[in-house]
């Protein structure tokens, strides 16, 4: 029977279950305290569920008292590479039972002059003596994450808390209709229950169609992932079919030329308004840059002593770029290249802040009565005018790609040059 020291009252009147780990699963895990949100406010159902995790805690930490970092998911993986290594595909013990007895035989014949106390996990694999790891719910994030580092290795710090927020949002919503099922209990019935409580907020307009089928991408990206690394057999392909609804995303709007120099180029309009944000907008004008990138800038990528200054956006160590095109470099001009001029090594305020950044600038723009259209943004339009000016200047497509940081699909070999660039961006530049 569990202990009542296992359930904690947060302040917010939630129950939770938390335990010290032993000091010799610390020794593997690195992990001193578990914490888990029991989801209720009340005691008794608090109680009931905390019995039930404490059982699969402690299962956990056995298997790892006797496994080490080879627990369980480990065994398992290994268990169905063997298999697939003598041809046949991984079936735990029940599921074996119940296919037909010349399949069984087939497999027992693979392993008859096996000994069977040297070749344990042989016969395990191919008999199905490993069970499937159980990941829950509420358990698939940290799972996710385990499984991810390879993934989350290239990303900055805010990159990785945004990657992790927005599938724990979806999961925590998938957690309210089915509750704490297991991946491999998640049906279709729990993910039409879904779609159908986002469709009624959708009809509300409290969300937009493409919130919704954004949401449904990340929930299997979660379980795609998990399914994937530890071999679970889920047919997400088949889960998740048919669930996207009519996207009614509309491009971002972007500013007129006559805005810009109305509004934007108007000074005493964010006279209120922090330097750094100003600048931000200036800086966009004539390089059509994503806040993100120029959010990361430091003085190594800011180069205003050269024949044509320019800016070179690209992956750090700690600091992905949204995809490989991302990675260029962007010459300066006019406007652009002056305010440049004053913050050489770069935004201290904003550094890998875009989003706060952005709504700075949103708020500024709301609280001034700064007069906004359907579909526009203070940043990103800018970035879309950018786009919009390069193409009625009838500049090379190849060069609107490159510039944009865009996929150029009719491939062509060769970086245009930086007096190429800069031709382009002169043609209309502020």
């Amino acid at each position: 029977m569990v202990h009542t020291d296992y359930l904690f009252l947060a302040p917010n009147g939630i129950y939770y279950y938390r335990r010290r780990v032993p000091a010799h699963i610390v020794e593997i895990t690195s992990k001193k305290l578990v914490k888990v949100s029991l989801k209720t406010r009340d005691r008794k159902t608090a109680k009931t569920k905390s019995v039930q995790l404490n059982t699969k805690m402690e299962d956990l930490w056995d298997d790892l008292t006797v496994n080490g970092e080879n627990g369980q998911d480990v065994k398992y993986r290994k268990a169905v590479k063997t298999a697939q290594l003598y041809g046949f595909q991984y079936m735990t013990a029940d599921v074996l039972a119940q296919e037909r007895p010349e399949a069984i035989i087939q497999r027992l014949s693979v392993i008859s002059n096996v000994d069977i106390s040297q070749s344990k996990a042989k016969v395990d694999a191919l008999l199905g003596g490993v069970p499937e790891p159980q990941i829950i719910l509420s358990n698939s994030i940290e799972k996710l994450v385990e499984v991810s580092r390879a993934d989350l290795a290239r990303k900055s710090d805010v990159q990785k808390k945004r990657w992790i927020r927005e599938k724990e949002q979806v999961v925590q919503e998938m957690l309210a209709i089915s509750g704490d099922k297991t991946l491999q209990d998640i049906n279709r019935n729990d993910l039409m229950q879904l779609k159908q409580k986002m469709i009624s907020r959708y009809e509300k307009g409290e969300i937009r169609a493409h919130t919704v089928n954004r949401k449904f991408e990340k929930l299997k990206a979660v379980i795609s992932k998990i399914n994937k690394e530890l071999q679970l057999d889920i047919d997400t392909s088949k889960l998740f079919s048919d669930l996207r609804i009519a996207d009614d995303t509309r491009r971002r709007k972007s500013f007129s030329h006559d805005y810009i120099q109305r509004v934007i180029l108007n000074d005493k309009l964010f006279s209120k308004l922090n330097k750094e944000a100003r600048a931000a907008q200036l800086i966009m004008l004539n390089t059509g840059m994503r806040p993100s990138e120029f959010c990361g800038f430091d003085a190594s990528d800011i180069v205003l002593n050269h024949d044509i200054p320019h800016v070179i956006v690209r992956e750090k160590i700690d600091e992905e770029r949204k995809s490989k095109q991302s990675n260029r470099i962007i010459p300066l001009t006019g406007i652009s290249l002056e305010i440049m001029k004053d913050f050489p090594h770069g935004f201290k305020k904003y550094y890998r802040k875009s989003s706060s950044l952005s709504s700075c600038l949103c708020k500024y723009y709301k609280d001034n009565n700064i007069p906004l259209e359907e579909g526009q943004t203070p940043l990103y339009s800018i970035r879309h005018s950018f786009q919009d000016f390069l193409r009625q200047n009838k500049v090379d497509r190849r060069i609107q790609c490159v510039l944009m940081g865009h996929d150029f699909k009719e491939m062509e070999y060769g970086e245009p040059s930086l007096e190429e660039k800069l031709e382009a961006i002169q043609t209309f530049a502020f």
